[in-house]
């Protein structure tokens, strides 16, 4: 009963599960109860919701066809949107991360408890319970993009963060990505089809062509958008070795005929000058 009194909510706090690869690149934003049939907000959201004064009735709607959470002045009304947070069709919500673990300010909870701590440093903050350390049977550490051992706890404090400061990460569409790609393999294409480019200068041009691109998408990925890399990349390479390839053979047929041409009319020592 005194819990009761004194909830604000009750929401999962379960960060779902990690990529095929076993590290978390987000957090789940929205909850299905297969009991009920309702749908939850996750314990990040309900937290932000109380430090504003919003409530889930009155601000907020899952917005499941566009995949996106919406938070409004007047939700009922769709009025004065405030906030939008992208997620996917799953309800699932990639996390902009500030760092490795601890990034956040830390404080022992014992040390709260026994009044070791001034009231100033939590004053007119939003605080995070969790366990923070691998100890026997408190084991709550998990892989991120940037630390291998990341406090469960800080994937909902970096989630509170990004609403915050209204920064989020979105993947690029597949006609985005497309496009991109065309460009930087249009632009190794021409290079590697001009005559007039030495194949050593042709070559370096290429390899920084695929560095720009590689440039091009940790400044996005810094602004919150990612882009895939691997695959690109990799179809760049592939493509480079292909046309190296063209070129070698190409240029073999152009010295065989210039040989057969003219090694009947010339001395060889001319033919080669010319070749």
């Amino acid at each position: 009963d005194i819990i009761g009194e004194f909830c604000y909510g009750i929401a999962p706090y379960d960060v779902g599960t990690p990529d095929p690869d076993g590290v978390l690149r987000g957090i789940v934003a929205v909850t299905k109860e297969g009991y009920s049939g309702l749908y939850f907000p996750p314990l990040y959201l309900l937290v932000y919701l109380n430090a504003n004064g919003y409530t889930m009735e009155k601000n907020v709607v899952f917005n499941m066809n566009q995949s996106r959470i919406e938070i409004y002045k007047n939700a009922e009304k769709r009025e004065g949107l405030l906030k939008i947070i992208p997620t996917n069709k799953n309800g699932y919500q990639r996390l902009f991360f500030y760092g490795k673990g601890h990034t956040f300010k830390y404080l022992s909870y014992v040390d709260i408890i026994e009044e070791k701590i001034k009231r100033e440093e939590l004053e007119g903050k939003i605080a995070l319970v969790g366990y923070t350390d691998s100890a026997k049977g408190l084991y709550d550490l998990r892989a991120t993009p940037i630390d291998p051992n990341t406090p469960g706890v800080e994937l909902h404090a970096t989630a509170i963060q990004n609403l915050i400061d209204g920064k989020y990460m979105e993947r690029a569409g597949l006609i985005f990505t497309s496009l991109l790609m065309l460009l930087f393999m249009t632009v190794i294409s021409l290079v590697m089809a001009a005559k007039q480019i030495k194949a050593v200068v042709a070559n370096i041009i290429v390899f920084s062509v695929i560095i720009g691109y590689l440039i091009v998408t940790y400044f996005f990925f810094y602004n919150g958008i990612w882009i895939e890399i691997f695959y690109p990349t990799s179809v760049m390479i592939f493509m480079w070795t292909i046309l190296n390839g063209v070129n070698y053979f190409s240029e073999e047929v152009e010295k065989k005929y210039i040989r057969n041409v003219f090694g009947h009319y010339i001395s060889p020592a001319l033919v080669e000058e010319l070749i």
